[in-house]
């Protein structure tokens, strides 16, 4: 129950075509390996900080322009950049910039 609003979904609001999908696509696994392995400690911030997860060692399982996806076992969370990457080299920024903010909110 309750009130809602209905309308059509089109492909363009589902699906990024843009070019960073594949310049995200070509180095996400490169940026996931090293995330997890060398910033563990800023992953737990974007889990703790924006998504309002508890626990500990998540890990990043997916970069897209809009954000992030985490996992903790069979939990997982959705964290959204500030705004949307335009190209792939913001990645780092947005990363750094997110982790100093999520630390001195702490």
């Amino acid at each position: 129950g309750g009130f809602g609003k209905a309308y059509l979904l089109e492909r363009a609001d589902l699906v990024t075509t843009a070019p960073i999908v594949e310049e995200l696509a070509a180095g996400e696994q490169s940026a996931l390996d090293h995330m997890n392995a060398d910033h563990s400690d800023a992953v737990a911030v974007y889990a703790r900080h924006f998504a309002k997860a508890a626990g500990d060692g998540w890990v990043v399982t997916g970069f897209d322009a809009d954000g992030m996806d985490l996992a903790l076992g069979d939990d997982v969370c959705r964290v959204f950049f500030p705004e949307p990457l335009r190209t792939a080299r913001e990645l780092r920024h947005v990363l750094f910039d997110m982790a100093k903010t999520g630390r001195v909110a702490d």
